[in-house]
């Protein structure tokens, strides 16, 4: 099985020597690194450069000519990428030795999954140890784990990649499409076992609660609705969110002559199906936050009592309380 790695740069020189040694320090090497670069103005270039002339293994890098943006970064480095499995890294995170040797082993053991997800110990920026890990996170707050949309703790297949790009790119994130994706077809398979280091820093892209630095809990999690400063973004949210399912839905329309995945067909007729009513809830959703406060409330009413807000990516009363708090 040919290895890739599939990294996107942008001013990183602070932490990525650390995760490129921890590449080097793997018990399975890859047969690739490939790196895209989004118009870095550090030293990220020259690290990259230097770590190709000792690398065991190619190296590919490429130099954006316009920024592309997170999601649209990672699209060009996964488009270049020619392995079997494909492995995405950030720029600032360590793996440990063990990580490739272990996600390839039950890849290739593995005929049913396409995406492999491995669990992370979260970090200060200083590699401090916090106790936590993602997955720890989801249970804290017994949230689905649906919920568990973290790029850089995945790895891909080949077919799966020849169905799903390019990502779209009405896409901000390339892990929400990717793995979102591979979670709605049930697809995914995660490995429990924590196989890298997860840093969190203030340049950190992601802020969800699952990946703090401080244990995520019911109350934390309960009092979120109320508090306007993380509230007063999510229609645009929504808004966002409910493009990616559009688009999703739209993926039967795609031409994936490529894949020979057995029941794939009839896995991606139930996603298309699933997204679509997905896309519907969110859109009642949205007009309810954007009505006037009576109507709010009269209208989230009657959506939580139909049930909308207990949908699997929804957190029940906290979200309905969320909508007519706005």
């Amino acid at each position: 099985m040919k290895i890739s790695i599939a990294m996107a740069t942008f001013n990183g020189a602070k932490y990525l020597q650390e995760q490129l040694d921890s590449i080097l320090k793997q018990e399975l090497q890859p047969d690739e690194l490939v790196v895209s670069d989004d118009c870095s103005t550090d030293d990220t270039l020259n690290i990259l450069r230097d770590f190709s002339l000792k690398a065991p293994f190619k190296v590919i890098i490429k130099e954006n000519t316009e920024n592309l943006g997170y999601g649209g970064n990672f699209n060009r480095a996964l488009l270049m990428t020619s392995g079997d499995l494909v492995f995405l890294s950030d720029q600032d995170d360590v793996w440990f030795p063990e990580k490739i040797k272990v996600v390839t082993e039950t890849a290739a053991n593995d005929t049913r999954n396409l995406v492999f997800m491995n669990d992370t110990e979260i970090v200060r920026e200083n590699l401090q140890g916090t106790g936590l890990t993602s997955l720890k996170q989801i249970a804290s707050i017994r949230a689905s784990e649906s919920k568990f949309v973290l790029g850089c703790s995945a790895a891909i297949k080949r077919e799966f990649l020849n169905f799903a790009l390019p990502i779209p790119e009405s896409c901000r994130g390339h892990d929400s499409w990717l793995i979102g994706l591979a979670t709605g077809l049930d697809r995914r398979r995660i490995i429990r076992q924590p196989l890298q280091l997860y840093r969190r820093h203030d340049r950190t892209t992601s802020n969800a609660l699952i990946g703090r630095t401080r244990k995520a809990s019911m109350v934390r999690s309960l009092s979120a609705p109320l508090c306007f400063r993380a509230n007063k973004d999510l229609t645009k949210q929504l808004e966002i969110y409910l493009t990616l399912l559009e688009e999703m839905a739209t993926l039967s329309k795609r031409n994936f002559s490529q894949t020979s995945i057995a029941g794939f067909d009839d896995d991606l007729r139930r996603l298309v199906l699933s997204k679509t009513e997905e896309a519907e809830i969110i859109k009642t959703r949205i007009f309810i936050r954007k009505s006037q406060w009576i109507s709010r409330v009269i209208n989230g009413w009657k959506a939580y009592r139909a049930g909308i807000y207990y949908h699997e990516r929804f957190n029940g009363f906290r979200s309905f309380l969320a909508d007519i708090k706005n």
